[in-house]
């Protein structure tokens, strides 16, 4: 929609006085760092320390976890397009290099993840033997 040359809607939001340009990216950034931390488990105990942030958060818990990262990503979006300075940050290079590499690395997470519950758990277990079930096969054999 930027392209069109006579009909320009983010033109209304960029704003030409700097202290209002400076509050709307706070404002974005604000509700990009704060719900966009939101997530689907919210308190885990009465006693967790982030309890009352995520209900202040998702309003008492009555809005879902779902909706407040859509606020979060929004945000974003919209403080990329309007703000020079976040168009600038996003533009060096090692934003760029991770852009590059970020379907690569989201199709490789998970190798990397079991290779770390594999290794580490039997380390963290204090034994040999990396998972629980591994001596199932002998037991059924003694049967």
């Amino acid at each position: 929609m930027e392209f069109l040359e006579d009909w320009r809607p983010l033109d209304y939001l960029r704003f030409e006085n700097i202290w209002l340009a400076i509050l709307r990216n706070v404002i974005l950034g604000f509700l990009f760092l704060t719900y966009g931390s939101l997530d689907k488990y919210g308190c885990l105990t009465a006693f967790d320390a982030r309890c009352p942030y995520v209900s202040t958060m998702a309003i008492n818990m009555y809005m879902p976890w779902w909706v407040g990262l859509y606020i979060g990503s929004f945000s974003m979006i919209m403080l990329v397009l309007l703000s020079e300075g976040a168009q600038w940050l996003f533009k060096t290079l090692p934003f760029q290099f991770m852009g590059r590499i970020s379907y690569m690395l989201y199709l490789i997470h998970e190798l990397f993840i079991e290779w770390c519950m594999v290794d580490f758990y039997g380390h963290f277990r204090h034994r040999d033997k990396p998972f629980p079930s591994d001596n199932t096969f002998e037991e059924r054999q003694d049967l």
